[in-house]
């Protein structure tokens, strides 16, 4: 179940990445967003659910697990919401900024506590993801429109798509960490990338004359 909701977080991320660059109308993409969010939420319900003794490890993991599952979840159905709402997208980019450092927080747990590098570097593009997003949203930086739509159809591949097909077809455990590694630093340094282009474009376009 768990594999299912994050290889369906892949086509939410690959269709807001379009969106912000123009590619998709964000009503259109409300509905998507809003039927992963519901799944989302099952999959943490069905996570959950049986957990009875927290005071068991391993059920404390699962109630982790099932957080990490509504963080997105709340996400997805606050970008339908404010979709066909047309309300102000701000309160969701401070939203981000707090699942941001939520994200960060379960890096630091799959390293340590669950002795997960894969996961925590899973994480780590995560917060970058919710941290980007509250730069654009939350702070009102529009050069960043761009880069973050690119960004998410990055993570969407290589965050969640390839990660829930390996995990669906039982690869996933098989797979060397150092693959991970390579394209998280792949991904971070793409980013860096298409900021800095989009700061230059900016830069032009305000030098040039009206």
């Amino acid at each position: 179940m768990t594999s299912v909701g994050l290889f369906f977080i892949g086509a939410v991320l690959f269709v807001n990445g379009l969106s912000l660059l123009g590619l998709v109308d964000a009503r259109g993409a409300a509905p998507i967003n809003a039927l992963v969010g519901l799944l989302l939420v099952g999959v943490a319900a069905w996570v959950v659910w049986p957990v009875r003794d927290l005071d068991m490890a391993a059920n404390q993991d699962d109630v982790i697990g099932g957080a990490g599952f509504l963080l997105f979840a709340f996400t997805y159905l606050w970008v339908a919401l404010n979709a066909w709402t047309g309300h102000s997208a701000a309160g969701l980019g401070w939203y981000c900024c707090w699942a941001a450092a939520v994200s960060a927080f379960f890096a630091v747990v799959a390293f340590g506590r669950l002795d997960d590098a894969k996961l925590g570097l899973l994480w780590v593009l995560w917060a970058l993801l919710f941290a980007t997003f509250f730069a654009l949203r939350g702070l009102q930086h529009e050069t960043l429109q761009a880069p973050a739509g690119g960004l998410a159809i990055m993570e969407s591949i290589v965050t969640t798509s390839v990660p829930g097909a390996l995990l669906l077809l039982g690869e996933w455990s098989d797979l060397a960490t150092a693959w991970v590694a390579g394209a998280t630093a792949v991904t971070i340094l793409v980013l860096g990338l298409l900021v800095l282009r989009a700061r230059a474009t900016s830069a032009a376009l305000a030098r040039s004359p009206v």
